[in-house]
């Protein structure tokens, strides 16, 4: 068996990840399974509609969330539409009652050298309040900005709305890597820009 390891980095010089294949019986395989999840947040006023997540849930429980959920296999072509399904299942909102919605971080997290999951992060605005605030999946509740740092979350969500908090308000799609990083856990950010958008450029 040959191991190999594929590093990226950024340009200010950060690791972004890395993944090991291995060669075995003359075939090249990819050891690492993708798992794609969508995740929204909500914005309405000077609030974002948080889930805190039920006490039973095996994944974070009693922690706050956004909404959302894994893609399903039709979906993966069209994560919007997997954000929009999540969207309604769990708050009875639809499309027609956001303002606007649009994609702003793509998640890159490897969980325990098993599983690559890639999570597209969705932003949206309402004027509407959800059908119900109560389900299986835990409770719904406006939460001020001001105060949404202040919450227990899981450690990916933490960095998701501290950075977007803390970065000038931009359509830019930005990707996000989760890793260990000067002696803690961190996300190093990147905007996913083509080849072309650099010809001609010093970076």
């Amino acid at each position: 068996m040959i191991f190999y390891k594929i590093l990226y980095t950024m340009k200010n010089g950060g690791v972004l990840y890395y993944f090991m294949i291995y060669k075995n019986n003359n075939s090249l395989n990819n050891t690492v399974d993708i798992v794609p999840m969508v995740t929204i947040f909500i914005e309405k006023d000077d609030k974002i509609l948080m889930l805190k997540r039920a006490p039973t849930k095996k994944i974070a429980p009693n922690k706050w969330a956004g909404i959302g959920g894994h893609i399903e296999k039709e979906e993966y072509k069209t994560p919007m539409k997997a954000c929009l399904r999540e969207l309604e299942e769990e708050t009875g909102l639809i499309v027609n009652d956001l303002i606007y919605i649009n994609l702003k971080y793509l998640i890159i997290r490897n969980v325990k050298d098993e599983i690559l999951r890639e999570q597209y992060v969705y932003f949206g605005k309402t004027d509407k309040n959800p059908l119900f605030y109560e389900f299986s999946e835990g409770k719904l509740e406006w939460i001020d900005k001001s105060k949404v740092m202040t919450l227990e979350m899981p450690m990916t969500c933490e960095y998701i709305l501290k950075h977007y908090f803390e970065s000038e308000i931009s359509k830019r799609l930005e990707v996000g890597v989760a890793t260990y990083f000067n002696g803690k856990e961190n996300i190093l950010w990147n905007e996913i820009l083509d080849f072309d958008n650099y010809k001609g450029k010093i970076v």
